[in-house]
């Protein structure tokens, strides 16, 4: 018995030994040889016993039966799944099937918003490690960075949110306002829509106003960032302006009369002072004076628009043209021209 294990014990000392003699033998050859080779064997070592505890290991997991259920070996590399556009809850439960040192959840979004790892209606936007690589699970960590289902990915991990424009055409402000606010879309302003003048006070004092037009349009897909603008009304009232009603025209005023000539009216006077005394003349006289007042036409230098006396009577002016008394509108007489 004392021979069988002493047997048993060179056994199992002799592979420690070879190397011992030869780590040696290229030490005395040389000494960088030397560490390299006691490297090489030290490794050796470790692998072999890594070897024989992950044999312990499927052992005792194949001994324990099928209650314990499918197990992935921690210490062996895999290669990383894609979990984009999966449900977050899924794909940390998956992540965690592998084996990996821990898995955590962030918001894929700058406004970093806090996300637990089994929470619903999220889903995966970015990963890290990414998809396909080899890795060793055991001693690294998976992140999955993730949005809202209703929201749209950033365009890199950590840019700004992107949301869809909700429709708000009819709605009252004060029910708009809390919408835009829970989609992160702070920067509103408000106009009026008949006149297009600023409203900054809206939200304020006007509250029961509603919504004619909006900019961006419904469904539109945004960042956060954007400006987001507001046309609104008062309650009651059309979101077209009524056309303005059209004004009368003014009537044509009438042209005044022609102002009459003082100076020819003292002549005309004179005239037909002097036309009367002929008259009178004619009539103690004889009546040739008379019959040349009234058709013979012997008196000269009468103007137009003068004052005459009697009516029909004609007469010729300054600058030989034939005139004859005519009534005026006015019930007073004037010479005029004679057309014959």
């Amino acid at each position: 018995m004392p021979t069988l294990l002493k047997a048993i014990g060179i056994f199992l000392l002799l592979p420690f030994v070879l190397a011992f003699l030869l780590v040696r033998a290229a030490w005395r050859k040389d000494p960088k040889l030397g560490i390299v080779t006691l490297v090489l064997v030290i490794g050796a070592f470790g692998a072999a016993a890594a070897s024989e505890d992950t044999g312990d290991r499927h052992a005792t997991a194949a001994a324990a039966g099928d209650a314990a259920g499918p197990t992935t070996d921690p210490y062996a590399f895999v290669t990383v799944p894609d979990f984009h556009g999966n449900s977050l809850a899924e794909a940390t439960a998956a992540a965690e099937e592998l084996g990996w040192k821990s898995a955590a959840v962030q918001d894929a979004t700058s406004d970093r918003r806090p996300v637990d790892s089994d929470a619903a209606g999220w889903r995966v936007c970015f990963q890290q490690p990414s998809a396909d690589r080899r890795v060793w699970p055991r001693y690294q960590e998976v992140t999955l960075y993730a949005v809202p289902q209703d929201e749209e990915c950033p365009s890199h991990r950590g840019g700004l949110r992107r949301v869809t424009m909700p429709d708000l055409i009819g709605e009252r402000l004060d029910d708009a306002a809390p919408q835009l606010s829970d989609l992160g879309l702070d920067h509103v302003r408000h106009f009026h829509a008949h006149t297009g003048k600023e409203l900054p006070d809206a939200e304020r004092d006007r509250a029961d106003w509603r919504i004619c037009r909006q900019e961006p349009k419904p469904s539109v897909t945004v960042e956060t960032f954007h400006q987001v603008e507001l046309w609104l009304i008062s309650d009651g009232k059309p979101c077209t302006a009524p056309s303005p009603k059209p004004k009368p025209k003014p009537k044509p005023e009438p042209k005044p009369d022609p102002k009459p000539d003082h100076g020819s009216t003292s002549g005309g006077t004179s005239g037909g002072t002097s036309g009367g005394s002929s008259t009178s003349g004619g009539s103690s006289g004889g009546s040739s004076s008379t019959s040349g007042g009234t058709t013979g036409g012997g008196r000269t230098g009468v103007g137009f628009g003068q004052f005459c006396s009697p009516v029909g009577a004609t007469a010729t002016t300054a600058d030989g043209r034939p005139a004859k008394c005519f009534m005026g509108s006015d019930g007073r007489a004037r010479w005029g021209y004679n057309s014959g």
